[in-house]
């Protein structure tokens, strides 16, 4: 069974952070153009588009995770609301 997220912040494994949407629509943007420019793939390029695919990973993991805490906010208002 899973732990509420409030224990995983009391165990320091994650952090509460204020949602920023304009930094996570900038990191979406910012994966966006690095998955356009690692398309061409030879030897001499691999490991540096090897590298920049895992940033655009990260980043638009990031971004994802900031929306989803949004919304998981919102739906905790919206369940207070109706007690």
């Amino acid at each position: 069974m899973l732990d509420k997220f409030e224990r995983y912040v009391e165990l320091g494994k994650v952090k509460k952070k204020t949602p920023d949407s304009e930094e996570a629509s900038s990191l979406f943007k910012k994966a966006e153009k690095r998955l356009k420019y690692i398309r061409v793939l030879n030897e001499d390029t691999a490991d540096l588009v090897f590298e920049d695919a895992y940033e655009a990973t990260r980043e638009a993991a990031r971004k994802c995770s900031l929306f989803s805490q949004q919304f998981v906010e919102k739906i905790r208002e919206i369940m207070k609301e109706k007690k």
